[in-house]
């Protein structure tokens, strides 16, 4: 724990967003699955099975992130692979462009009260469904008055090309306090150092430019 507690040490005051966290349910079998998010590098917090990266292109012998737990290199592109294995997950850490992955690491269960950007806090609530927004908002989190949604940890796979995103306010019309934004088809998921905040007794939303059905996401929150 404290070795990642040194790594995210380091990452702080990189942007909110610093690095991108990818959770990865091994059960889904993937034939070399392309994820196109930019990196400088990726570090394996926990891989239970066996699961096969390819960076920048899908061909070329895979890198079984079982064993190897860093890429020293930048890229534009992960291709993943792997056999369905049931009850096994991965989760890697994206880090941004310009820090490498020469950075203490350590085996985490994985479990959502031990996200590394708030290893000390025990009370997040874990809400995982599915939402079909078409050119507006659809809530997902219910405002409290008196209260604000403090989200540590965010993803969603956006099923066709358009803009997506989460943001708080107060109706299904998009506002500014947008996160986890993207314009294309793919897995988009962070882990914020420091939270995305909502205003007192706002609610979140998810919002997708393009007819969406059954569109999966996830969020790791509390209100206080």
């Amino acid at each position: 724990m404290s070795a990642l507690r040194e790594l995210w040490e380091r990452l702080k005051g990189k942007g909110p967003a610093a690095v991108v966290a990818l959770t990865l349910d091994l059960s889904e079998a993937r034939d070399n699955k392309p994820f196109s998010l930019e990196a400088g590098g990726l570090i394996v917090e926990y891989c239970t099975g066996d699961l096969y990266c390819r960076v920048n292109g899908p061909n070329g012998d895979g890198i079984n992130l079982r064993y190897v737990h860093r890429i020293n290199a930048p890229f534009s592109s992960l291709f993943l692979t792997n056999s369905a294995q049931a009850g096994l997950t991965a989760r890697l850490l994206l880090l941004p462009t310009g820090m490498d992955a020469d950075c203490p690491v350590v085996a985490q269960s994985p479990s959502r009260t031990s996200l590394p950007v708030k290893p000390e806090r025990e009370d997040l609530t874990s809400l995982g469904s599915v939402a079909s927004p078409n050119a507006a908002g659809v809530q997902i989190i219910a405002g409290t008055a008196g209260q604000k949604i403090k989200v540590y940890d965010a993803g969603y796979e956006a099923l066709a090309d358009g803009e997506h995103y989460f943001y708080f306010g107060t109706d299904t019309t998009p506002t500014s306090t947008r996160f986890c934004v993207c314009k294309t088809k793919g897995v988009v998921r962070a882990s914020f150092v420091q939270p995305r905040i909502s205003g007192g007794g706002d609610s979140l939303y998810v919002y997708s430019s393009v007819a969406e059905t059954n569109m999966p996401y996830d969020v790791g929150y509390v209100k206080e």
